[in-house]
């Protein structure tokens, strides 16, 4: 059969990605800051990526080296296609808020209209399990939970998969071969030389030590004003 008359079967997909919580998993595993273009396009393959979303609230501007770290991180994924970032914001407390309900008001809304056809949620977080299940079992959009292999406890992903979600693995040494990450608490972004002039002038991240906070700070030991996260 020609290429002309092949079938149109091209998959819409859209990746959400829990932010901050992936970013203290990232940690966790001993990696750096992720350059999103690669991931997205593992999450997303073999199909059509629709659009990708990142939500966190950025930490606030007297938090360093956490917000110097964050504005070098966003400057460096600025340029991906079809990504986007959703702001959160932290209470008075520090306190990341908004977060969650955005990614599962994304998710349900877009499968209730079909504005996918599947969907990825790159998330550790329990609580995206209602959203998933009304988005599986209701609205019949698949759904795959993207999970950092080897850190999340085994009855997580296995909750995941009840409520009908399919679990992907994500694997260190994938994320390290395929330009996800470098190896090291607070390494850099590996930065494609296409987006070298864009990250540049970005502040400098912190120095890489074993004495150093997660990724995105413990919102009980960092006591601050109410700030709006800002891109």
């Amino acid at each position: 059969m020609s290429d002309a008359l092949q079938p149109l079967t091209a998959t819409r997909v859209a990746v959400l990605i829990d932010g901050s919580n992936f970013l203290n998993e990232l940690d966790r595993a001993g990696l750096g800051f992720p350059s999103l273009e690669p991931l997205v396009r593992m999450l997303s393959a073999p199909d059509n990526l629709l659009f990708a979303r990142f939500y966190a609230a950025a930490p606030n501007r007297d938090w360093s080296p956490h917000y110097q770290n964050w504005q070098r991180f966003t400057a460096a994924n600025r340029a991906v296609p079809n990504l986007s970032f959703v702001p959160g914001y932290r209470n008075k407390a520090g306190k990341e808020k908004g977060v969650d309900v955005a990614l599962s008001v994304d998710l349900t809304i877009g499968a209730c209209h079909k504005h996918f056809d599947r969907a990825v949620v790159v998330t550790a977080d329990g609580d995206m399990k209602y959203a998933i299940k009304q988005a599986v079992s209701h609205l019949a959009v698949p759904v795959t939970v993207a999970l950092i292999d080897g850190l999340t406890y085994a009855g997580l992903a296995k909750s995941f998969a009840r409520e009908g979600a399919a679990i992907f693995p994500l694997k260190v040494a994938d994320l390290i071969s395929l330009g996800v990450c470098a190896l090291g608490r607070y390494a850099h972004v590996p930065v494609p030389t296409v987006l070298a002039a864009t990250v540049k002038d970005a502040p400098v991240a912190a120095t890489e030590s074993a004495d150093q906070p997660s990724a995105m700070p413990n919102s009980t030991s960092l006591p601050t004003e109410t700030t709006l996260a800002s891109q």
